[in-house]
């Protein structure tokens, strides 16, 4: 029967390139590395590698098998870590994880909890959750799938960013005709950014033209600095740099436009129940943000 210690062997290898380097990774001798796959060969019917002089090479049947070795290695690492040191782990979109979540991660420790952090786009956050690899995801948009429970724990306001010398600065805030009229910085894909401004801008029979996309918020930020556009941004992500005179921030006219922040979690968690049942306590209700409006 196949077994873990054979997969972690030729997982091993493959990212190390020899016997000896794995079995020195491993805490065990090169014949004994050998010798799992010798076994784990046998079993399969196929050969693994290709001995060279100066590097070993995987076969196709070892390239194949990787994917799921790596897979099942995960699965059996989180197993553990639930059982003997069932910490939580948090995921959180790359907004909220940057900019947002350090005072609860703080309340969280102070309360003698103890939690792993994971930092992705909203995409990749989602993915986690549904492969059970993190407990609980904090992201900026939530599609209510099903074998999931959610909950909005708070709101951030959507601003117009410019750098100091632009000309809206001096608004009380922008109208979507204006909005529509300037071409926007794109960033982070995947946000529900884009969305929420495609219903904000068709309200009014508009639409955003989007120029260049940057990757995350920081790029972005940088990008408005330097006099390559403007965009759209939660004020939680620029509230520094707007302080410090860098960048200038301008609300939206027509009520403003606002990004719901969710958690989300399994609906039937692991040994983790209780400490998803704690963290969500201090999650505060949604505090609401000044409503601002302006002429059109």
């Amino acid at each position: 029967m196949i077994n873990l210690t054979q997969l972690a062997t030729l997982v091993a290898i493959i990212d190390h390139g020899s016997f000896g380097a794995a079995a020195t990774r491993l805490g065990i001798t090169q014949p004994t590395a050998s010798q799992h796959i010798k076994r784990l060969e046998n079993q399969l019917g196929t050969a693994l590698f290709i001995r060279a002089s100066s590097r070993t090479q995987p076969t196709a049947s070892a390239l194949a098998i990787l994917p799921h070795a790596r897979n099942m290695l995960s699965v059996y690492e989180r197993l553990t870590r639930v059982v003997q040191h069932p910490s939580l782990s948090i995921g959180a979109s790359s907004n909220i994880g940057t900019y947002m979540i350090q005072p609860l991660i703080r309340r969280w420790l102070q309360n003698g909890h103890d939690c792993d952090m994971v930092v992705r786009p909203n995409p990749d956050i989602a993915h986690l959750l549904e492969g059970g690899e993190i407990d609980i995801g904090l992201m900026e948009w939530w599609d209510r799938r099903t074998g999931f429970e959610y909950l909005q724990w708070g709101e951030d306001e959507l601003l117009a960013v410019v750098p100091p010398e632009h000309p809206w600065t001096g608004l009380n805030c922008v109208t979507p005709q204006q909005l529509s009229d300037e071409p926007l910085l794109g960033g982070e894909p995947g946000t529900g950014t884009g969305r929420l401004l495609a219903t904000y801008l068709a309200r009014h029979g508009l639409t955003a033209a989007i120029g260049m996309t940057f990757s995350n918020t920081e790029a972005v930020k940088r990008a408005v600095r330097h006099g390559l556009g403007v965009s759209l941004l939660l004020r939680g992500t620029v509230a520094e740099e707007v302080s410090r005179g860098e960048l200038h921030a301008v609300p939206l006219a027509d009520g403003g436009l606002r990004k719901a922040l969710y958690a989300i979690w399994r609906q039937q968690p692991d040994a983790t129940g209780e400490q998803i049942h704690s963290f969500r306590k201090l999650l505060a209700p949604p505090q609401a943000l000044p409503t601002r409006y302006c002429a059109l």
